[in-house]
């Protein structure tokens, strides 16, 4: 679906610029661009240059909400730094969440791998708990190729 889109102008002065965006322009879905420097300069104007503060925020929010599929519906009144904050303890409580997870996914593997290797004694109806009490005898188990096998019983 498309939709009519109106183009505005914001001008004014930077003190204003805060109240102005938390009154006005974040109520509404809005799509900023920058201004170009031709429009800036015919008009007497300077454009708003400089690096986002919140841009290192505003990613590791998408982030997160990829991740999560929250969304949020009511706007909350709150600070910059007060949102970076939040965001950030998100942020490393997912991090520290996904490295535990991490973590258990490689134990996991190292368990099924030592599963595999013990499958061909399941069978026997033996301890193996008893075997290791043993003072005299010493035993090792492991896997050799069939040919090897044949080999041994050759030479027994």
């Amino acid at each position: 679906m498309v939709e009519q889109m109106t183009y505005i102008n914001l001008m004014g002065r930077m003190d204003d610029l805060d109240r102005v965006i938390e009154r006005y322009v974040s109520k509404y879905d809005i799509q900023l661009e920058y201004v170009s420097r031709d429009m800036a300069e015919a008009e007497g104007l300077t454009p708003l240059s400089g690096q986002n503060p919140y841009a290192s925020v505003k990613t590791k929010a998408d982030r997160l909400h990829k991740i999560t599929e929250l969304s949020w519906h009511k706007p909350s009144v709150m600070s910059g730094e007060e949102a970076a904050g939040i965001l950030h303890d998100a942020a490393r409580a997912y991090e520290e969440r996904d490295t535990r997870f991490k973590n258990l996914e490689i134990k996991k593997h190292a368990l099924e791998e030592y599963k595999k290797t013990l499958e061909p004694f399941a069978g026997l109806n033996f301890s193996l708990e008893r075997l290791k009490s043993f003072n005299l005898i010493s035993c090792t188990f492991g896997k050799k190729p069939v040919s090897n096998f044949k080999q041994l019983e050759a030479f027994l």
